[in-house]
Parts: C-alpha cells; sequence; structure tokens
C-alpha cells in the first residue's frame, strides 16, 4: 500500500475517473468530459509538479485523446508503446529507472491481462440475475481484486529483485485502501478548487482532510506491522524471462492460441516459474512501521523495517 501515499500514475487515474463518473451522470459530451479532464489534470499538475509518474499518466492520456479525436481505433497497447517510446526518446537514462520500469510493467500487466478476465469474470457477473444493490459493490470489488493480480504477476519478480519482498496481503489491503485514497483524494482536489477560487475555504478543508488522512495512515500503519511478507531472493534472469513470457501467453491479445493450447502453455511456464524461484522464498515475520514527521509546512512519510 506504500505506492498508494506516492504522487504516481494512480492518481491521475482516480481524477480522470471521478470526472468521467461526473460526465456520465450528468450527460456531458465527449469534448466536454475531455476539457475538463484536461484543466482537472493541469491543475494537478501545478499542485504535484513535473513528477516523472504525473508526466508519464499525462502523456498516455494525452495519446489516447489524440487518437479519439482523430477517429482512430482505440488501442491500449500501442498507445502504451507509443507513449514508452516517446519518454526514451526524450529521456533514454530513464530505462534505467526503478519507477519508470515498474509503472509500465503494471500497466502493461493490466492491459494484456485484464479484457480476457473481463469477459471471463466480470461480464458474466454484470450479466447476472443478482439484484443491483448486490451485483455493484461485487462488480467493485472483484474489478479491484483482478487488476491487483495483473500487476502483480507482471510486477512481482521485479519487485523481488529490487526490493527483496512480495507482500500477498495486497489483495486484500487494496479492497480498503484504494476506496479509501479514492474518497480523500476526490475530497482534496475539490475543496484544493474551491480554496484556490477563495481561500478562506483552506482552513475548513484541511480541518475536514486532516482526520481523513490520519485515519487512512493509522490504518496502514496497522496493515503493515501486520500483514506477512515473503522475502524473495533475487530472481535469476530466467524467472524474469519467464514471467515476461507467462503473461504473453495468458493474454489473447499479445499470443492467438487455442484454448487448450493456451493452458497447457501457462501451466508449463508458471511450473517452470516456480521452480526457479519459489524454493529460496521464506516468511519474513518482521513487521513494518510507518512513521510520519513534519514541520508544520511539510510532511515525510517513512516506511522502514
Amino acid at each position: 500500500i506504500a505506492h498508494l501515499l506516492a504522487v504516481s500514475g494512480l492518481h491521475v487515474g482516480i481524477l480522470l475517473m471521478m470526472v468521467h463518473a461526473l460526465g456520465r451522470r450528468c450527460r456531458w459530451g465527449a469534448m466536454t468530459i475531455t476539457l475538463l479532464s484536461a484543466a482537472l489534470l493541469a491543475f494537478y499538475f501545478l499542485l504535484t509538479g513535473p513528477r516523472p509518474s504525473v508526466l508519464r499518466a499525462m502523456a498516455l492520456w494525452g495519446v489516447l485523446t489524440a487518437g479519439r479525436i482523430a477517429g482512430r481505433a482505440y488501442s491500449p497497447t500501442n498507445s502504451l508503446g507509443a507513449v514508452f517510446v516517446l519518454i526514451l526518446i526524450a529521456r533514454p537514462l530513464d530505462l534505467l529507472d526503478v519507477g519508470l520500469q515498474l509503472s509500465f510493467l503494471s500497466a502493461a500487466g493490466i492491459v494484456l491481462l485484464y479484457p480476457a478476465l473481463d469477459a471471463l469474470l466480470i461480464r458474466r457477473l454484470r450479466e447476472s440475475a443478482l439484484p443491483a444493490a448486490v451485483r455493484r459493490p461485487a462488480l467493485y470489488l472483484l474489478g479491484l481484486l483482478l487488476v491487483t493480480g495483473c500487476v502483480i504477476l507482471t510486477t512481482w519478480p521485479w519487485m523481488a529483485l529490487y526490493f527483496g519482498d512480495l507482500a500477498p496481503a495486497a489483495f486484500v489491503a487494496n479492497l480498503l485502501f484504494i476506496p479509501a485514497t479514492t474518497v480523500i483524494l476526490t475530497v482534496s482536489i475539490v475543496f484544493a478548487l474551491l480554496a484556490a477560487a477563495w481561500p478562506p475555504l483552506s482552513c475548513p478543508a484541511a480541518m475536514l482532510i486532516a482526520p481523513m488522512a490520519r485515519w487512512w495512515l493509522l490504518l496502514a500503519e496497522q496493515a503493515a506491522r501486520r500483514a506477512p511478507v515473503l522475502a524473495l531472493p533475487p530472481p535469476p534472469a530466467a524467472a524474469l524471462a519467464l514471467s515476461g513470457a507467462l503473461t504473453l501467453a495468458l493474454s489473447p491479445q499479445a499470443v492467438r492460441l487455442r484454448p487448450r493450447w493456451r493452458v497447457l502453455a501457462a501451466a508449463a511456464l508458471s511450473a517452470a516459474l516456480v521452480a526457479s524461484c519459489l524454493p529460496w522464498a521464506r516468511f519474513a515475520g518482521d513487521g513494518y512501521s510507518l512513521r510520519t514527521a513534519g514541520d508544520g509546512s511539510h510532511t515525510a512519510v517513512l516506511l522502514e523495517r
């Protein structure tokens, strides 16, 4: 859950989903939603500064929006690849940046794997005869679980390589912390916009947001202390290659195979991947602690073990 604290593309995605949900509810046109999204992203960029993660997310949104305005067919994989190439052309050394590697691996996992899972599970649940009061929360929770699974499947060897551990509790933690982060971020942006228009609103906004942020940090600290951590040694190069091959084998968009051959390929690659890494895995019982420190104008958050 530490990634939820950082200024990241996830926050950009939450803001865009907020605008699109509001636009659908108010029945705005596509151009209106696009202009409001651009204005909100510009405001968020002014708040956070030129962070690489924000620039990557804004570049991806810009490529997708430009293609839609030009009337081109929507291709997430091509758009993601185009943004990756543009970033490397502008800053070639970013290829060695861990944040860039993990962010694009996460996005690639979602783009390649989620559509098949959506057709297999989400669509069936959406068309089921369950009452709407049950079906909608179930769709939301299942979607979070599937997105988390896609990200973990594509990034866990790299997490082991760079950080030496993996938190299996992320599946459960995201069900709580992503909705909470969405609420806090949405309220913060709304009040930031209002305070920019009328500065006296900044104090009531801080009084409202501060308790929510403290509650979030308290829960995060408790989760970090109690959640088991799977300690992994740096995986061999073969594990990194097998992980990528498994992602491609599971994605109908990347590799066209008959269902039987896809299952056999995925099973063989999974067995090889497990054999290459997990015999050396162990559970680390040492908990994590989350500390905060500040001087009134700046606040630092430290996750330590």
